[in-house]
């Protein structure tokens, strides 16, 4: 029984018959043929099809790896940052009242406003991007260490609300001005007291995510991940395939 061959591969026939007087070519000659059939019936295709998705599913899990590095980068840092926050909005001297002087001329004394916006702008700010950027991540100990820090957050919902601070559906923080401006800042200092206070948990909480954070990206530097993905591919030779 013979085999019917397209002539745009009549250099496999050649290559068979040239060599069907060595055992071991002829042997490697019907591996070629079988490797010929299996291009004609799309098996090889299928197979090359299949493995080329694999790789690109590798790419995707690879992405999504990056995605986690980066998210616990800015998370560390935030938390850092958010700490050290903390600490300018417990210093004593933050709070000193200054003379001001209305159109007419009345001298007054009031917290610098201004200052103490400053540096509350930018504790929300780092929160806020702690609060994002950890709820995107997949390890427990940093994701749990920052829904202890909202929860702790949210047990000062009233006193924060009366200083102009609020904290939305989404858990970030925002600051209503007109309420701030109008606030006695005296609650805002005990907010942020030394002691047993908002800001001391808040930090605490802070320097957790922080450590948790950095424990992470120590693990997600080796080779693999923890669903054994690596950043290397070697796909991208199928690429022009299909």
């Amino acid at each position: 029984m013979g085999y019917k061959i397209d002539s745009n591969y009549s250099f496999i026939t050649n290559y068979l018959n040239t060599q069907s007087s060595n055992k071991s070519t002829a042997s490697s000659g019907a591996n070629f043929l079988g490797d010929y059939y299996a291009i004609k019936n799309g098996s090889y295709y299928k197979l090359a099809k299949k493995f080329y998705s694999s790789e690109a599913a590798g790419k995707t899990g690879s992405t999504t790896a990056v995605s986690e590095q980066k998210n616990t980068k800015v998370a560390q840092s935030s938390a850092n940052s958010a700490a050290n926050d903390i600490n300018e909005l417990m210093k004593d001297s933050l709070y000193e009242k200054i003379e001001k002087k209305d159109s007419d001329g009345n001298i007054t004394k009031d917290y610098n406003r201004t200052a103490i916006m400053d540096k509350l702008n930018k504790f929300v700010n780092d929160y806020n991007s702690v609060v994002e950027n950890t709820g995107e991540l997949s390890d427990t100990t940093v994701l749990n260490n920052a829904v202890n820090m909202v929860n702790q957050t949210k047990v000062y919902s009233s006193s924060l609300n009366r200083v102009g601070i609020e904290i939305g559906n989404d858990n970030k923080l925002s600051i209503d001005e007109k309420k701030f401006n109008e606030a006695d800042l005296s609650e805002l200092k005990n907010l942020f007291g030394k002691g047993t206070s908002f800001g001391s948990n808040v930090r605490l909480k802070m320097l957790q995510i922080e450590n948790a954070a950095k424990s992470a990206l120590n693990s997600q530097g080796s080779l693999y991940s923890s669903q054994a993905i690596t950043n290397a591919s070697t796909g991208s030779m199928f690429d022009s395939l299909f």
